[in-house]
C-alpha cells in the first residue's frame, strides 16, 4: 500500500474524486475478501501449525492495511463534505448585515422598553381613574 499523500478533494476534477473512491472501496472490498479467505484457510483442518502462524501474521498486516484504508476514506468522505470558506468579499457582507441584524436588535429592545414605560403610565393612569 502506498504511503503517498493524497491529493486534496478540493483540487480534484468530479471525475478524479469518484476514481478515488471507487479505488478506496475496491481496495477495501478486497482487503475484506482476502482477510476473509485466510480465515477460512486458518480455521482449516488441513492447514498447519506452522502455516497457521505464517497466516495470523499475513491477518495482522492485511488488517493494518484495511485499516489505513478505511481511514484515509473516512478522511476522504469528510473532506468531500467540508464546505469551502467564503471568500473575503462574502465575509465583508455578511459582517455588514450583522451589524444592521444588530441594530435592528437594539432599535426592537428600545422598543419594548418605551412599550414597557407606556404600560406602566397607562396603568397608573387607570388606578388614579378607578
Amino acid at each position: 500500500m502506498s504511503n503517498s499523500t493524497p491529493k486534496p478533494v478540493a483540487s480534484m476534477s468530479d471525475e478524479e474524486s469518484l476514481a478515488t473512491l471507487r479505488a478506496l472501496s475496491k481496495t477495501e472490498q478486497g482487503l475484506e475478501d482476502a482477510i476473509d479467505l485466510l480465515i477460512i484457510r486458518k480455521t482449516n483442518f488441513a492447514t498447519t501449525e506452522a502455516e497457521r502462524r505464517l497466516i495470523r501474521i499475513e491477518l495482522a498486516d492485511l488488517k493494518a492495511d484495511l485499516a489505513k484504508v478505511r481511514a484515509r476514506r473516512i478522511a476522504f468522505d469528510a473532506e468531500s463534505a467540508s464546505m469551502i470558506p467564503p471568500s473575503p468579499e462574502v465575509v465583508k457582507r455578511i459582517k455588514a448585515q450583522a451589524a444592521i441584524l444588530d441594530e435592528m436588535v437594539a432599535d426592537a429592545e428600545q422598543g419594548d422598553a418605551i412599550v414597557a414605560a407606556a404600560k406602566v403610565l397607562l396603568e397608573t393612569y387607570q388606578k388614579t381613574q378607578s
